[in-house]
């Protein structure tokens, strides 16, 4: 089996080695028929003053969901889900990465010229649904939440038909926070998935969204979504375990936060379902950065105070102050040292000392 492998890979790159690809070149987005704008101001009457100097270059962000229609004959390959034109062209908007033009990154992946020809099977379909960036979003809850979900929303905003095959990568499906959300939102297992293992689809047309803001509908699916669980923890600390991006003191933090009536739980150890009973009733939280703070959208407590620990790259990680900002939650946060190896600094003195000034009400500097 390895032989056959090896010679397989061998056969694949000689047959790939001077076969380049081409972009469609689109220009003035004419395949665009849709978009939706939202713009994030940073309410200095919930933000602290910290926040507020760190975040500054995102103080009047906007952030924009774009609608594509390709009215032709195309084709997806399996393996990176490129949209491919009938003439052999990439289609730039078929992959949605974050709005940025994927001509612009080279090191990508591309197709395979070989697979296209020789090795995979074909299936045809008239008009399909395109969901999600399979290299970017799919392993991250927060990308789900906010882009994947964006993106079902401009699509029924605009009144597609969703019952329209949908091509959606596989890896996302089979992620547990996405099954447990369908569990909570049934119209994501309604939808007409296309298997398409060792497939290409072929179509007639396809519609792809961005997806790259919050839809006022979306919004209030995460606000009134009904849950079948009551557990409550009103002071929280939302520790991290096992992955990138983790104070290398976290134990050290914990008995600070921990000292003042704070229970550490680790979202990784419940439901969705249950993750979101657990925000819904807290009063304080204290977090490192995570894609656990995802669940901040689900907040109904407008009195909620949220404390989060970055490392000294905070200026990159927004995302979840945008969150308070739209949920009108007060929000601080407290910045670690520079992102060594994966892991940062949290000084304890000056923790201890940001940590309790947050307990004890609006800070002095405000």
């Amino acid at each position: 089996m390895r032989l056959i492998t090896k010679i397989y890979t061998v056969i694949k790159h000689v047959y790939d080695k001077n076969k380049e690809w081409h972009f469609l070149s689109t220009p003035n987005n004419e395949f665009a028929i849709d978009d939706f704008q939202t713009s994030f101001n940073i309410n200095r009457n919930i933000c602290s003053n910290d926040s507020a100097k760190i975040f500054e270059k995102i103080k009047e962000r906007s952030s924009n969901s774009r609608l594509f229609y390709y009215n032709g004959e195309c084709y997806f390959e399996p393996e990176w889900l490129w949209g491919i034109t009938k003439e052999g062209q990439l289609i730039e908007f078929s992959v949605p990465n974050n709005c940025c033009q994927w001509s612009q990154y080279e090191s990508h992946p591309r197709p395979s010229h070989f697979d296209i020809q020789h090795r995979w099977s074909k299936r045809q379909y008239d008009k399909i649904i395109v969901f999600d960036d399979f290299y970017n979003f799919s392993n991250n809850y927060y990308h789900f939440m906010v882009k994947m979900l964006a993106q079902f929303f401009h699509m029924k905003r605009k009144g597609i038909d969703l019952s329209l095959p949908v091509l959606c990568p596989a890896k996302l499906r089979e992620k547990k926070f996405f099954k447990e959300f369908a569990e909570l939102f049934p119209a994501l297992k309604k939808l007409n998935y296309i298997d398409y293992h060792n497939t290409i689809i072929k179509c007639n047309g396809f519609y792809i969204s961005t997806g790259n803001t919050m839809f006022p509908e979306q919004l209030d699916l995460f606000r009134t979504i009904t849950i079948p669980f009551n557990i409550v923890k009103k002071k929280v600390f939302v520790g991290r375990k096992n992955v990138a991006r983790i104070a290398a003191n976290t134990t050290e933090i914990e008995i600070i936060v921990e000292s003042k009536g704070f229970e550490t739980i680790y979202f990784e150890n419940y439901s969705i379902a249950e993750q979101i009973a657990i925000i819904r009733t807290a009063e304080r939280i204290v977090a490192y950065h995570g894609a656990g703070l995802t669940n901040l959208l689900f907040v109904q407590n407008q009195n909620l105070k949220v404390l989060e620990i970055h490392n000294a790259n905070a200026n990159l990680y927004y995302h979840y102050m945008l969150i308070c900002n739209i949920k009108g939650l007060q929000y601080d946060c407290f910045v670690g040292g520079d992102l060594i190896n994966d892991t940062y600094y949290v000084d304890p003195i000056e923790f201890e000392r940001k940590f309790s000034q947050w307990l004890n009400g609006p800070s002095e500097e405000k």
